[in-house]
């Protein structure tokens, strides 16, 4: 018997406090899933003034540690900046990562410029057909549907389910990105309001859409008015699937 399970959580801002959180521990059958119940998180409600696609360079960070961050390719990152890589002369070099020397690509940018982040992250395949699947359920429902056009969200959505796969865990706490509310805002994600669903073991879109539709936590994410745009992240490894969906509202 295949094991599917999933998870949901979500948070609004109101004035600054955090509210909220759903959960669905009851068993169901195989052709559906268990889910576990989810804590609430207090996540600080600061915003920046900075657009979304911009990365204010911290102490000691190099143009390596702002690609592994993002999960952007280096060759992108450079031609989006290409004065942040100098040679020895002290002029630009050229916008390729195989023209760069490696001790400039992970030595220590000055701390406090501003770096631009490529905004070339796009839904693909299944992701695409999570998209379209929640938002069908949304207008079945009289809503709007959302987006899928937010780099930086499909970024750390896509992020979240490589992370699961590849450190062999399932839920909400990352132990590399931590919560899913502070992973959104290190991938440079603004949002007024925020939700997560996950799940693994679902083999298509369909499946795993049906399953967080008949598990109250997560169709209320789905179903939830204030979103206006949707991350989603599949990777399959040793034949499982690992599904996010990240939700936010950024109005």
């Amino acid at each position: 018997m295949k094991r599917i399970v999933l998870l949901g959580i979500s948070i609004m801002w109101a004035l600054f406090l955090v509210s909220g959180c759903g959960k669905d521990d009851r068993d169901r059958d195989a052709s559906q899933m268990k889910a576990k119940a989810v804590k609430p998180f207090n996540v600080s409600s600061v915003d920046t003034e900075l657009p979304s696609n911009k990365h204010v360079v911290q102490n000691q960070e190099s143009l390596k540690d702002i690609a592994e961050r993002y999960h952007v390719n280096l060759d992108d990152l450079l031609a989006q900046n290409p004065g942040l890589a100098q040679d020895g002369s002290g002029s630009a070099a050229p916008n390729t990562q195989t023209n760069v020397p490696q001790e400039s690509l992970e030595s220590p940018i000055n701390q406090g410029q501003t770096v631009t982040i490529p905004e070339n992250e796009s839904l693909t395949g299944y992701e695409e057909q999570v998209l379209a699947l929640t938002n069908k359920e949304r207008q079945k429902a009289g809503l709007s549907s959302c987006a899928g056009s937010d780099s930086n969200l499909n970024r750390s959505a896509r992020a979240k389910s490589e992370d699961m796969a590849a450190n062999n865990y399932f839920s909400h706490d990352s132990p590399t990105y931590g919560d899913p509310f502070a992973m959104m805002r290190n991938f440079g994600v603004q949002y007024q309001s925020a939700g997560e669903n996950i799940a693994m073991g679902q083999p298509t879109p369909q499946e795993v859409v049906t399953a967080w539709m008949n598990s109250e936590g997560h169709r209320k994410n789905i179903l939830n008015g204030a979103f206006t745009h949707l991350g989603v992240g599949y990777v399959l490894k040793d034949g499982k699937a690992y599904w996010t969906q990240q939700f936010i509202g950024k109005s």
